[in-house]
């Protein structure tokens, strides 16, 4: 279990919690974590090259802190923001 880690930097800051059921194969390990994110305008200012994500994130900067689940296995994780 990840009870709840938190994570802030110059870019943005959130927390994650869930679940990584580890396999012997290290990729095929499994994810299910629930986090938030808070974007900082500093996130913006060196993104060149990730324009749909840009667009996305400075759509919801102004509402501040929003959700986003990450699932799949840490070969192929799968993000949804919601």
């Amino acid at each position: 279990d990840v009870g709840r880690l938190e994570f802030k930097g110059r870019q943005l800051q959130g927390t994650l919690s869930g679940t990584i059921t580890l396999r012997k194969a290290l990729t095929e390990s499994v994810l299910n974590l629930n986090g938030t994110i808070e974007p900082f305008a500093a996130l913006f200012e060196d993104a060149a090259g990730v324009q749909e994500t840009v667009a996305f994130l400075r759509g919801r900067i102004d509402q501040g802190t929003f959700t986003f689940m990450i699932e799949g296995t840490l070969g192929h994780p799968k993000i949804k923001f919601t």
